[in-house]
C-alpha cells in the first residue's frame, strides 16, 4: 500500500561511505531506549518539505546540470523533542550548496510558506524514549571526532502520494574522469599521460605495489619524486581506466585537489 502524506519534500540521500559513518550511532543505541518509531532507517537530510505541486521536469534539470554532489559537514548530536519521543539527530553545517538548491527549490516548485524562520539541516538517528535524548547524546557524542565529512550523491523528491523521483548528483570522482577523457578526446597525438597525484596522498605500499603492477603489465610505470608525489605514467589508451581506478583508492579519493595530468 502507497503513503499518502499532506506534502511532498526534498531531501539529499549519502554515498555508501557515508552512510557507514552515519549508521555507526546505531550500534550504540540500547533496544530498551527506543521510543515506538524506533531507529531512522530513511537516512537523509531534508532540504525542503512542504511541496504542493509544480514541474518536477524543470528543477530537474536545474539541479542536475548545476549541482555537483553535496560536500557535507556534519557539525555534532543534537537533540529535539517531537510527539513520538525525543528525536537524536546530527546537527548538519548549512553550506552554501545546501541553501542555494533549497532557494532553487522554493523558486521553481509551490511551496508553504516556511513555519521556522530558520532552516536547520540535520539527520534523525533515533526516537528515544521522552526525557532519555540527552542521555543517549552524551553516550554517541563519545563515538564521533567533530566535525566530519559526508557526501550527498542525489536527491529525492518524495510526491504526496508516497513515489519517490531520484536526481543523481555527479561526484568529485565522475567529474574528474569526465574531464580526463575530455582530455584524452583533445589530445589525439601523444601516447603518454602522465598523472602526478601530490604528496599529502596517504598510499599504502600495497596500494602503490598493486597499481605499479597494473601499470607494468600495461605499458606503464610508477615512481616516487624524490618530493614524495606519486608520479603514474599511463599508455594514453589505457589511462582512462587506470584514472578511474586511482580516483576509488583510498588516500586520494579524499584529496582536495585533483591529480595533476599532462601528455606527451
Amino acid at each position: 500500500m502507497t503513503d499518502v502524506y499532506k506534502s511532498g519534500s526534498f531531501h539529499a540521500d549519502f554515498d555508501a561511505e557515508s552512510l557507514e559513518k552515519l549508521h555507526h550511532a546505531w550500534k550504540w543505541i540500547e533496544p530498551e531506549d527506543l521510543a515506538p518509531d524506533g531507529i531512522e532507517h530513511d537516512t537523509h537530510v531534508t532540504i525542503r518539505y512542504e511541496i504542493i505541486g509544480g514541474k518536477f521536469e524543470d528543477i530537474y534539470h536545474d539541479i542536475s546540470n548545476y549541482y555537483d554532489a553535496l560536500e557535507l559537514e556534519v557539525i555534532g548530536i543534537e537533540v529535539f523533542d517531537t510527539p513520538d519521543g525525543d528525536c537524536v539527530h546530527f546537527r548538519v553545517k548549512p553550506t552554501e550548496e545546501l541553501l542555494n538548491m533549497r532557494s532553487d527549490i522554493e523558486r521553481m516548485m509551490e511551496c508553504e510558506p516556511n513555519k521556522h524562520p530558520t532552516y536547520i539541516p540535520h539527520i534523525s538517528i533515533a526516537f528515544i524514549k521522552k526525557g532519555m535524548g540527552d542521555y543517549v547524546k552524551q553516550h554517541l557524542e563519545v563515538e564521533y571526532t567533530f566535525p566530519f565529512k559526508i557526501t550527498a550523491d542525489r536527491v529525492i523528491y518524495s510526491k504526496k502520494d508516497g513515489k519517490r523521483s531520484e536526481i543523481p548528483l555527479k561526484t568529485k570522482a565522475q567529474l574528474a574522469t569526465e574531464s580526463m577523457m575530455q582530455l584524452l578526446e583533445d589530445f589525439k597525438v601523444p601516447h603518454m599521460a602522465k598523472i602526478i597525484v601530490p604528496k599529502n596522498a596517504k598510499l599504502t605500499d600495497h596500494a602503490i605495489k598493486k597499481h605499479a603492477d597494473l601499470l607494468s603489465k600495461n605499458g606503464g610505470k610508477y615512481e616516487r619524486h624524490q618530493d614524495g608525489r606519486h608520479i603514474f605514467r599511463v599508455p594514453v589508451i589505457f589511462a582512462k581506466q587506470f584514472y578511474h581506478k586511482l580516483w576509488h583508492t583510498r588516500g586520494i579519493n579524499k584529496l582536495k585537489n585533483d591529480p595533476e595530468m599532462s601528455f606527451y
